[in-house]
């Protein structure tokens, strides 16, 4: 029995010393990786304070380098963007403000005198000048094709967008009359010239 008790023994020195070997190199592993881990991170301060540096040299370039016409064009173009800015929201406002309008005159045209919406609005366009051929013809109207052509005019009144005849009389007749400036309207605008 003393034999197999000093095996024992021995194997369990032998598994001792193994595993203590193995401990060391882990620690000696451990420490090499954290030194190697340290001089990674100074390294890589001593290069942020580098590019740090590189960039104020840059900088100061660059500002010495602008001229103080540049520096003034530079302002003013800021200037230039702000205006253009306010300008679109002043287009856009009005414009917004002028589709109100024609939506008001449309329907108060079609109050006045019957007609459809489509004929208001192309009586409304037409006071304003902007509708030269004075009739609307696409495919929102039910019809596309040459504007002012009997045909669309015919297509039109059959799908309801047309009225009678009577009616459109009645729509111009008002059209004209609000169109006619007042004498005391004209002798204002003869003075303002």
């Amino acid at each position: 029995m003393s034999r197999g008790k000093y095996a024992a023994r021995a194997t369990l020195r032998r598994e001792d010393t193994a595993v203590r070997s193995d401990i060391e190199s882990y620690q000696h592993a451990v420490k090499r990786l954290t030194a190697e881990n340290q001089q990674l991170q100074e390294g890589l301060a001593s290069q942020q304070a580098i590019s740090r540096q590189e960039i104020r040299v840059l900088k100061a370039q660059l500002d010495e380098g602008l001229s103080p016409e540049l520096i003034t064009l530079r302002k003013e173009l800021e200037r230039q963007r702000e205006r253009a800015a306010q300008a679109e929201a002043s287009r856009a406002e009005t414009r917004k403000k002028q589709d109100r309008l024609l939506a008001f005159i449309t329907k108060l045209l079609h109050d006045l005198t019957g007609c459809t919406g489509l004929e208001a609005t192309e009586a409304t366009l037409k006071a304003l000048g902007g509708a030269p051929d004075g009739m609307i013809a696409d495919p929102s109207t039910g019809v596309s094709g040459d504007p002012g052509s009997v045909k669309v005019a015919t297509l039109q009144r059959v799908r309801g967008y047309r009225s009678s005849a009577k009616v459109i009389e009645h729509l111009n007749a008002l059209c004209e009359s609000a169109g006619q400036r007042a004498p005391k309207a004209k002798a204002e605008a003869r003075r303002a010239q």
